[in-house]
């Protein structure tokens, strides 16, 4: 990062999930993922942007969060290096968090997870607890 280039912070929301990248075909290229998104006020990027994050803190942020970063879900950016190309913004991530999620998205949850897990009746296995049910 040059000191020409300004860290701009925002809140962004995901258009789609993370996909892998890396900057050449050798073995020794540097790797990491690009995101899709725009910012939440949709002020400073109403088209969206593209933004690449390359190394060993992007890979285990990765890691650690795929299945998390899906469309709708909102991360905390600061990038760096914007710049228009061709019809859309690039840039690349200095930092991402995980934001918290909206109510919303937590009522969401709870009821995925109620639906996931089956409820089974007891079923009275001796003839106390038969003639008790």
């Amino acid at each position: 990062m040059s000191s020409l280039d300004a860290v701009i912070k925002l809140r962004a929301f995901l258009t789609m999930g993370p996909a892998n990248c890396t900057t050449g075909p050798s073995l020794d290229a540097e790797r990491g993922f690009v995101l899709v998104g725009r910012d939440i006020a949709g002020r400073i990027f109403p088209q969206g942007f593209s933004a690449q994050w390359l190394g060993a803190e992007a890979l285990q942020f990765l890691e650690a969060h795929r299945a998390e970063l899906i469309p709708g879900r909102c991360v905390d950016l600061e990038i760096y290096h914007v710049r228009p190309v061709n019809t859309e913004l690039r840039a690349r991530i200095k930092s991402c968090q995980l934001a918290p999620l909206a109510p919303s998205w937590i009522a969401h949850e709870e009821k995925r997870q109620q639906a996931a897990t089956p409820t089974t009746p007891s079923i009275p296995t001796t003839d106390q607890e038969q003639a008790s049910a």
